[in-house]
C-alpha cells in the first residue's frame, strides 16, 4: 500500500508538471477543408491539361500534345487520365527510389494498361517522323506507348512519351489517335 500510495503522489506530481508546461488545451486547429468535387473528364483535352496540372512535378506536356488531345474524338477521356495518374505514381515511385521495382510493362499491366516500350521496326521505318518529337531542342522517337481500345478514331487512342532519365520525369509527346504503323 504504501509503494501505491508514494506512485499516486509521484503521478499526480508529473501531472502537475505537465499541466504547468502544457498551460491547458490548446485550441483546435481548423479541419482541413475538403477539396471541392471535380466535374467528370469531357474530353481528351480535358484528361491532358489536368494531368499537365495536376502531375506537373512528373509528366511534362509537350505544346503539341494537348494539339493532338484536342483533335481526339475518344469516347472514355477518364481512361486517359487514369492512365496519366498511373503514370504519375510509376515516376514517383522511380524518383524517390531510382526504380519502379518492375519492368513498366509489369508495372502498368495490373492496372489495366498493355505497355509498350517499342514501335514496330517497319513503324519506326516508314512514319518514324510521325513519332519523332522535339525534346529540349533535339529530335526525340518517342517509343515508350500505351494504346486504349482499337479500329477507330473514337474508339482507338495512343500516348506516346520520352523517359528523361536525368530528371526522372516522363515527357508526353502524343495523346491521340494512332499514329501511323502497317495496320492503319
Amino acid at each position: 500500500r504504501s509503494h501505491v500510495s508514494e506512485l499516486t503522489r509521484e503521478l499526480e506530481a508529473q501531472k502537475a508538471a505537465f499541466m504547468t508546461t502544457y498551460r491547458g488545451p490548446r485550441a483546435a486547429a481548423p479541419a482541413p477543408e475538403a477539396p471541392a468535387a471535380r466535374q467528370p473528364v469531357k474530353s481528351v483535352v480535358d484528361a491532358a491539361e489536368r494531368a499537365r496540372t495536376d502531375f506537373a512535378q512528373t509528366l511534362l506536356f509537350l505544346p503539341g500534345t494537348l494539339e493532338s488531345a484536342r483533335q481526339s474524338p475518344y469516347r472514355w477521356p477518364d481512361k486517359v487520365y487514369a492512365l496519366f495518374q498511373a503514370l504519375d505514381e510509376l515516376t514517383r515511385t522511380w524518383q524517390q527510389t531510382g526504380s519502379i521495382g518492375s519492368g513498366w510493362h509489369d508495372a502498368l499491366k495490373p492496372k489495366g494498361f498493355d505497355y509498350s516500350e517499342f514501335i514496330s521496326p517497319t513503324a519506326k521505318g516508314k512514319f518514324g517522323e510521325e513519332y519523332t518529337f522535339q525534346y529540349e531542342g533535339r529530335p526525340i522517337l518517342f517509343q515508350h506507348h500505351v494504346t486504349l481500345g482499337a479500329r477507330s478514331a473514337d474508339t482507338c487512342i495512343s500516348i506516346h512519351w520520352h523517359r528523361d532519365e536525368a530528371r526522372k520525369r516522363l515527357v508526353i509527346g502524343w495523346c491521340g489517335k494512332h499514329l501511323s504503323n502497317t495496320q492503319s
